[in-house]
């Protein structure tokens, strides 16, 4: 059994917590360029950068004038198969947003406005393999506290 000196326990203590925040700081690393490597070799494109988006209200929507509402989205990180990002509504302002790509060019996305905290939501969308275009759904509680939602579309913004 191995006695410790109450002085040199501190010492020791310290040099296994930093032995397991570098060792937790390489797999860290190691994940993201797994996830680097993954994208890279599933054939993914790059899709950093600016975006416009159009949101469709499914037909059975009602109480809503407009079933067409069209925003501007920029993809700011993408680290490993990880994104962030923000966007721009004209009538509720501001948004972040946060999610992965899987393998198969699928984004899902989580996103809350930054002004209204309680309109949030989740977005899916299939890239095309050239990257210009992608197209799914979006579902979210909107300003009435109802889940709605419908066809997405986004594409590059020239």
């Amino acid at each position: 059994m191995l006695v410790l000196a109450q002085s040199e326990a501190p010492a020791w203590i310290a040099a296994g917590a930093a032995a397991v925040t570098a060792i937790g700081a390489v797999v860290s690393g190691f994940r993201v360029l797994l996830d680097s490597r993954q994208r890279k070799t599933s054939n993914f494109p790059d899709i950093s950068g600016s975006w416009k988006a159009t949101w469709h209200l499914d037909d059975n929507v009602t109480g809503y004038e407009e079933k067409l509402f069209t925003d501007d989205l920029e993809f700011k990180s993408i680290r490993g198969l990880k994104v962030t990002g923000n966007g721009h509504d004209p009538n509720f302002g501001n948004y972040n947003f946060e999610g992965r790509i899987s393998a198969s060019r699928v984004l899902t996305l989580y996103y809350r406005f930054t002004k209204y905290p309680a309109i949030e939501g989740v977005i899916f969308l299939r890239l095309i393999p050239s990257g210009r275009t992608a197209k799914g759904y979006w579902y979210g509680l909107m300003d009435d506290e109802e889940i709605r939602g419908g066809r997405a579309e986004i594409a590059r913004a020239i």
